[in-house]
């Protein structure tokens, strides 16, 4: 199963590189919190490596105070854990 899903993901990280780019208005939006002093945050089951390729490649990730994804929790979906 761990193998099938890792070639899932991988697969998913191939296919969508392409199109990946900020919502409209989103780095507006951070900013905008960012400047009244809202923390924000991303909790996620993804995996590491989909982090990276969301965050990381689109820039993304100075804009968040704290990132939790599937190797911090030992619950996954639908367990509100994360």
């Amino acid at each position: 199963i761990a193998r099938l899903t890792d070639e899932k993901e991988a697969l998913y990280r191939e296919l969508y590189a392409p199109h990946r780019r900020p919502t409209p208005g989103l780095v507006p939006f951070l900013e905008g919190l960012r400047t009244a002093g809202i923390s924000r945050a991303v909790g996620t089951s993804a995996p590491v490596q989909n982090i990276a390729f969301t965050l990381d490649d689109t820039g993304l990730r100075p804009y968040f105070d704290a990132v939790v994804d599937a190797s911090m929790i030992s619950r996954g979906k639908p367990d509100p854990e994360i």
